[in-house]
C-alpha cells in the first residue's frame, strides 16, 4: 500500500509539473526592489506611482543565461489603461544599446523595452535587468500588462543568446505557432496591478462604518428601552 501511495504522488507531482513552471526555463520577471524578489501582481493606491522592473531570469536549474549571455531583446507590451498609464520607459544603458530608438510609450495601450548587448560586453548571469518603466495609477480597479514578442514575424527574433550559432528562443519565451499566426501571441507573461482607494479614502470609510454602526447600536438600544416601557406599562395596567 505504501509503495502505491508514493508512486501515485510522483505520478500526480509529475502531471502537475506538466502544466506548472516546475521545469527548468528562462522567463521574464517583474521586481519592485530591485530584483531582490519578484511578483506578477502588485497592490498599490491610487494616485500612488510604483517603479517596476522587467528581468530575463533562469529558473529551476537553468543554465543558458548564465553561460552564454545574451546578445539582444525586444518585448511589447500591452495594457490595460482603464485604471493605469505608464511613463518613463527604459532599457538598461549599462548592458544594452537601443538598437531601434523605440522603447517608450508610442500609444496609451502599448508600449515597448528593446536593445542589444553593447559592444565589448556579453550579458551574463541567472538574472539579467532589461529595463524599467513607472505606473501611475488613476482610478481603483485591476489592470493588467502582458509583454510578448517584439516582432513576431517569422525570422524576426529579437531575444537570442550569444552562443556560437547565436541561439534565438522567442518562440521559447513566447510559444508563437507559426502554423497558425506568425502574430499569433499565444503566451504572453503578465503582470496584474491592482489599485485601492487611497489612504484618506479608506479612513473615511472606516469612520463612516464606524458611525453606522454606532447609529444601529443606539437605535437598537432605543428600542429595547421603548419595548420595555410598553411591557411595563401594559403590566400596571
Amino acid at each position: 500500500m505504501i509503495p502505491r501511495l508514493i508512486w501515485t504522488s510522483i505520478a500526480i507531482a509529475a502531471m502537475l509539473c506538466g502544466h506548472m513552471p516546475c521545469q527548468a526555463a528562462i522567463v521574464l520577471s517583474f521586481s519592485t526592489d530591485s530584483g531582490a524578489s519578484f511578483t506578477n501582481a502588485i497592490s498599490t493606491t491610487v494616485g500612488d506611482s510604483v517603479d517596476v522592473e522587467l528581468y530575463l531570469r533562469e529558473t529551476a536549474g537553468e543554465n543558458r543565461l548564465s553561460n552564454d549571455g545574451l546578445i539582444g531583446f525586444g518585448t511589447r507590451a500591452i495594457i490595460d489603461p482603464s485604471f493605469i498609464t505608464i511613463r518613463d520607459v527604459t532599457f538598461n544603458s549599462l548592458l544594452f544599446s537601443d538598437f531601434s530608438a523605440s522603447s517608450g510609450v508610442r500609444i496609451p495601450s502599448e508600449f515597448s523595452i528593446v536593445g542589444e548587448a553593447l559592444i565589448g560586453i556579453d550579458p551574463k548571469g541567472s538574472e539579467i535587468l532589461l529595463g524599467a518603466f513607472t505606473v501611475d495609477t488613476t482610478a481603483k480597479g485591476t489592470s493588467e500588462i502582458r509583454f510578448g514578442d517584439f516582432d513576431p514575424r517569422p525570422n524576426r527574433a529579437d531575444f537570442a543568446f550569444n552562443d556560437a550559432l547565436f541561439t534565438t528562443f522567442d518562440k521559447e519565451l513566447f510559444a508563437i505557432d507559426p502554423t497558425i499566426d506568425a502574430a499569433d501571441r499565444s503566451r504572453t507573461h503578465a503582470l496584474t496591478i491592482t489599485a485601492v482607494p487611497e489612504p484618506s479614502s479608506l479612513s473615511f470609510l472606516a469612520i463612516l462604518l464606524f458611525a453606522l454602526t454606532t447609529l444601529r447600536k443606539r437605535g437598537q438600544d432605543s428600542f429595547r428601552i421603548c419595548d420595555r416601557i410598553l411591557n411595563k406599562a401594559s403590566g400596571d395596567s
